[in-house]
């Protein structure tokens, strides 16, 4: 990134006929590891992401600049540093090979609508991934775009509080993610809204959707997947009173705090709160015992 910074994001634009197959198949490579890991792995999909942004400033594929260049927004994002952000975005659409192209066009709103959740814009960032939402029902080939839009969307949402639009989006994004075989999807959504269950009065619910969630990933590990599990168990214990020997907070925060992901400023404030609010049952606990 500091190379990013240093280098600029000037490019000399070369046509598709002047870039080797080997070179393309590489930037594919960089492409396809930075968006698999960014919603994983935030920390090493954003090394992947920034390989990316730069080898293609170097090759001068228009294509993959413009895209490589809204991710980049997002990344920046997670710092809060939503000015830089914007200024990447607005980058990309100067850049873009073909500005009406529709998976490209749906993407704008939607890197938008996932910055405006990452910097605590929340119902700016509902009604701008809704925007990207219907407009990804138009654009072939949007797997992945469409899916972590769903996501910021949810997320948004869920500190909105409106658990009846969370409830009704939840029933038709499972479905659809269950359908098209999306693990990624299904898994996240199972974890990430437990609290709308706990809102329903059906702390037996939010348990069935939680360990219904399948994610696998190699073992010592501890991705943003787990951090929203370590979440959902922890709402689900307070909500009852009693944690559950599931929630494992003893080998789980320790994996967290070791892991990188805390450096996304709303995995670190979600983390903090969800301390601060474990220990404020733990005292009243204790209080109450005393009494």
């Amino acid at each position: 990134r500091a190379q990013v910074r240093v280098r600029g994001v000037g490019f000399r634009e070369r046509h598709r006929r002047e870039i080797a197959d080997a070179t393309r198949l590489e930037l594919e490579v960089l492409k396809v590891a930075a968006y698999s890991l960014s919603m994983i792995d935030v920390l090493r999909g954003m090394d992947f992401q920034t390989r990316h942004l730069l080898m293609a400033l170097q090759v001068g594929d228009r294509e993959h600049i413009a895209r490589a260049l809204l991710l980049q927004a997002i990344h920046h994002a997670t710092a809060s540093d939503l000015r830089q952000a914007y200024r990447y975005v607005e980058r990309a659409i100067e850049v873009t090979a073909d500005p009406n192209d529709p998976l490209t066009r749906a993407m704008v709103p939607g890197v938008r609508g996932a910055c405006a959740y990452l910097t605590g814009h929340l119902d700016e960032a509902v009604d701008l991934c809704e925007q990207a939402i219907d407009m990804f029902r138009h654009a072939p080939g949007n797997s992945w775009e469409s899916s972590s839009t769903q996501l910021f969307q949810m997320f948004a949402l869920r500190f909105v509080g409106d658990h009846n639009v969370l409830r009704a989006k939840y029933d038709r994004y499972k479905q659809d993610a269950s359908e098209r075989g999306d693990r990624y999807l299904e898994s996240t959504l199972r974890r990430v809204c437990v609290s709308t269950f706990l809102a329903e009065n059906d702390a037996r619910g939010a348990v069935r959707e939680l360990v219904r969630a399948t994610w696998v990933p190699p073992a010592g590990t501890f991705h943003v997947q787990h951090f929203h599990e370590l979440v959902a168990w922890c709402e689900i214990g307070l909500y009852r009173g009693v944690l559950d020997e599931r929630a494992q907070l003893a080998d789980r925060f320790p994996r967290l705090e070791g892991s990188m992901i805390l450096r996304v400023e709303t995995v670190r404030t979600q983390y903090n709160y969800l301390r601060g609010r474990l220990a404020l049952a733990v005292r009243a606990i204790m209080t109450t015992r005393e009494n």
